[in-house]
C-alpha cells in the first residue's frame, strides 16, 4: 500500500484569532494524539512569522507544520491561502484583485481555496465567480460547513448541499480540500484530508502537492457525531 498523510488545513488558534479557544499547544498535541501528520495555521489576516512557527516546530518535531491565513473578501467569501512566499497584510473586507496583486509574484508558490463558500448562499452569485475561477481549491466538507446541515451517508456525515459543492468544484475545476475549521480542540481530527508520500519540506512543495494530487476524506464518524449530537 502506498504511503498517505493525513492534514487540516484549516486551524485557528488563540495565539492569532480572537475566535478560537485553543491554543496553538493544544492543537498540535491534540493533533498528535489523533493520528494527524500535518497543519496549516490559518488565522485571519494573520500570517504567523518564521521565527513564532519554529519554535512550534522544536515542540512538536512529529508533526509537520506550514502558515497560510483566511482572508475575508469584499465579493463575500473566505479563502484560506496555503503559504508564505508573500507577506499579506490585508484588512477583512479586501476586493479579490487586491489578493490576487498580492500573490501574483509568487502565485506558484502558495494554494489558495475558498472556505465553507455555500454556508450562507446557494449558488455562486455574480459578484462571487471571479472568486472561483481565480481560487486553486474548494473546502468540500468542515465543521463550521456541516453546521448549516448535515446528514449521514454511507457511514459519514456530508453537507445536506453537498452535490452544490460537487458541482462548483467540477465547473471551476478546483481541487478539493477536506478540513475540521477548528476552533477547539474537540474539532481536531474530526475530519481531516488524506494526501500521497509524505508531509512535503515546506509551504511551497505542499501548495504544489494539493494543486497536483487533491484531498480525499478522512472521517472520524464517532468524534463527529459526538461533537453534532
Amino acid at each position: 500500500m502506498s504511503r498517505r498523510f493525513r492534514i487540516d488545513c484549516h486551524v485557528h488558534t488563540s495565539r492569532h484569532s480572537a475566535c478560537s479557544a485553543m491554543s496553538p499547544e493544544e492543537a498540535c498535541a491534540a493533533a498528535v494524539a489523533r493520528g494527524l501528520h500535518a497543519l496549516v495555521l490559518t488565522e485571519h489576516h494573520y500570517q504567523w512569522r518564521p521565527a513564532e512557527m519554529d519554535a512550534l516546530r522544536r515542540a512538536f518535531p512529529g508533526l509537520a507544520l506550514y502558515s497560510g491565513t483566511e482572508i475575508t473578501l469584499a465579493e463575500g467569501h473566505d479563502v484560506v491561502v496555503v503559504g508564505d512566499a508573500v507577506r499579506l497584510d490585508l484588512l477583512p473586507g479586501c476586493p479579490l484583485v487586491l489578493l490576487a496583486q498580492a500573490l501574483a509574484p509568487a502565485r506558484d508558490r502558495v494554494f489558495a481555496f475558498v472556505a465553507h463558500a455555500f454556508h450562507w448562499s446557494d449558488r455562486v452569485t455574480p459578484e462571487a465567480e471571479p472568486v472561483f475561477r481565480w481560487a486553486d481549491g474548494l473546502e468540500m466538507n468542515s465543521i463550521n460547513i456541516l453546521r448549516a446541515a448535515w446528514r449521514w451517508r454511507e457511514g459519514r456525515l456530508e453537507p445536506e448541499n453537498a452535490p452544490l459543492y460537487a458541482d462548483a468544484a467540477r465547473d471551476y475545476d478546483l481541487a478539493p480540500l477536506f478540513n475540521s475549521d477548528a476552533h477547539r480542540t474537540a474539532a481536531i481530527g474530526c475530519i481531516a484530508g488524506e494526501l500521497p508520500g509524505a508531509p512535503p519540506a515546506d509551504e511551497a512543495a505542499l501548495a504544489a502537492l494539493l494543486r497536483q494530487a487533491g484531498e480525499t476524506e478522512s472521517q472520524e464518524a464517532s468524534r463527529l457525531a459526538a461533537y453534532f449530537y
